[in-house]
């Protein structure tokens, strides 16, 4: 009774000893196979856990080596995107030819040299201001009429230096012109206001005399003329404009070999001074 007693605390010290040992499978009651079993089931644990860590190991080696791998294209995604931020994308802008300062110049520009057209409404009076011993008086030496002329010239900034010619034709006579003259435009962009003045050559011819053979005298003198007027442009190369002209006429008959009418000595110089005006459009052409 005493031994079966001792062994059964013997037994149950050896349990209470594996389970502090770590044993889950360690009986309460057992001798030596319950030693046995802890034996065996420790060693199956202990296979098993180098098992579990080899395969552990193995997986940790395998993971590993995919998230070494998988790093590098994460790095260069990364590092990629800070060299982009940090550059930004240049922006290509197509070069414009054309200067904004060039073409401003271009339409403001009324050129070198010009070619013009002009006509309107002129009167004429050949004695306006004086004559002596000129033609007879029956002579027609007034009157208004329609006139045409051309001009032509250069233009340094805002001075011109042309010539201009003009022919009008009155009830009886026609009075000519022809000359050279110098003008000073305003610089306006668009429009521009001018003053000009010239000197240059004037004649009269087909005198309506009371004789037929006087019609052949020659009348011719020299003529100063001022004007103003208005310019607008309407392109680069073309303006069209408006003036108002005075030409102060000083006309000289030339005497004739012989003949005498109505008090007149046409053998002797006749001289007379008078006054254009002349009413006109004028196109331009700027070159």
């Amino acid at each position: 009774m005493r031994v079966a007693v001792l062994a059964l605390a013997l037994g149950l010290v050896g349990s209470i000893a594996r389970a502090q040992a770590g044993d889950p499978d360690a009986g309460v009651d057992g001798g030596a196979p319950s030693s046995a079993a802890a034996s065996g089931t420790s060693s199956a644990g202990t296979s098993a856990g180098t098992s579990s860590t080899g395969t552990s190991s193995t997986s940790t080696s395998s993971t590993s080596a995919p998230s070494a791998g998988a790093s590098s294209p994460r790095a260069t995604s990364s590092s990629t995107r800070r060299t982009t931020s940090a550059t930004p994308p240049r922006e290509q802008v197509l070069a414009d030819d054309s200067d904004p300062d060039e073409e401003d110049e271009d339409e403001d520009s009324w050129g070198v040299f010009y070619l013009q057209a002009l006509g309107g409404y002129s009167f004429a009076n050949v004695v306006q201001f004086s004559q002596e011993n000129f033609v007879p008086e029956a002579t027609e030496l007034s009157g208004s009429g329609l006139f045409g002329g051309v001009g032509a010239g250069f233009r340094i900034y805002w001075i011109t230096l042309g010539a201009q010619a003009t022919l009008a034709s009155y009830f009886g006579f026609e009075l000519g012109t022809v000359g050279l003259d110098v003008g000073l435009h305003l610089p306006i962009p668009v429009v521009q206001p001018y003053l000009r003045v010239g000197i240059g050559y004037a004649w009269m011819g087909d005198a309506d005399y009371s004789a037929p053979m006087l019609s052949r005298t020659d009348v011719y003198g020299y003529a100063i003329d001022a004007g103003l007027g208005l310019d607008i442009k309407l392109a680069r190369f073309l303006s069209l404009g408006a003036g108002f002209d005075a030409a102060f006429l000083n006309m000289t008959r030339q005497a004739l070999t012989d003949g005498n009418v109505a008090g007149v000595d046409i053998q002797e110089d006749g001289d007379a001074v008078g006054l254009q005006i002349r009413l006109h459009a004028q196109l331009t052409f700027h070159i």
